[in-house]
């Protein structure tokens, strides 16, 4: 009796989470290499850690950057936020060195995208 029950509420689960699969699209492109964020004077820097920043916006409809529940700013990802994120990490870091950025796009099936931009590096200080 037990097992008669369970079995519907298994279909259904198994169904819901296929839907969620089907209408979530995850795409990931590099954006750009650079040698650092600022000039710095290779002779006079110390490399404290490696770090990673991000910087994130929700679309709705793919169109209208929004926020969603106040989680996400309703502009576009922006670069330095991101470098400022990743260099926080790490108390006395100045700039990023051999930095790699990348953008995340995940998409819910035409209903909305989210836009993460990701940038990575060594934090380098005095």
């Amino acid at each position: 009796m037990y097992v008669a029950k369970m079995i519907p509420r298994t279909i259904n689960t198994v169904f819901f989470f296929s839907l969620i699969l089907l209408l979530t699209s995850c795409y990931r492109m590099p954006v750009s290499y650079a040698a650092s964020t600022t000039p710095i004077d290779p002779n006079n820097i110390k490399i404290l850690g490696h770090a990673k920043g991000t910087s994130e916006y929700f679309s709705l409809f793919g169109m209208f950057p929004t926020r969603l529940f106040g989680m996400f700013p309703a502009n576009k990802p922006d670069f330095n936020a991101a470098i400022e994120d990743a260099i926080s990490n790490y108390k006395g870091g100045k700039a990023l060195i051999n930095v790699q950025c990348y953008s995340t796009l995940i998409s819910f099936h035409n209903i909305g995208t989210l836009n993460i931009l990701t940038v990575e590096g060594d934090v380098v200080g005095k």
